[in-house]
């Protein structure tokens, strides 16, 4: 799946999202900030991955992961990618996006 700025811009003027909508957020934000850190291999493809196998390892329903869930598997993606050796700048407006997409999640959005 190919992840712009404007699908993640879109998703940050949604007064709520589902449990799902905030995930793809999530994940497009780290894309986005991986390659506007210079990072100019498969980043889509290897953010894909890692959040596969940390949904799975945290045995997380990828669809319908609560807000806290999603917190947990989000750090374990970045810490396995280096996000931690990203310039400051370019991590802070990552985790301020991901702060903004978690507080949208609808409450009735059936997560479990």
């Amino acid at each position: 799946m190919s992840r712009t700025r404007r699908d993640l811009d879109a998703k940050l003027t949604k007064k709520w999202l589902s449990s799902n909508a905030v995930r793809e957020g999530l994940l497009t934000s780290l894309s986005l900030t991986l390659q506007e850190a210079g990072d100019q291999t498969d980043v889509d493809t290897r953010v894909d991955r890692a959040a596969q196998e940390e949904f799975k390892r945290f045995q997380a329903d990828e669809e319908y992961a609560p807000p806290d869930t999603l917190r947990k598997v989000l750090a374990a993606i970045e810490q396995r990618l280096g996000v931690d050796r990203l310039p400051e700048g370019v991590v802070s407006r990552h985790r301020e996006i991901c702060e903004r997409l978690l507080s949208k999640v609808d409450q009735n959005s059936g997560y479990r």
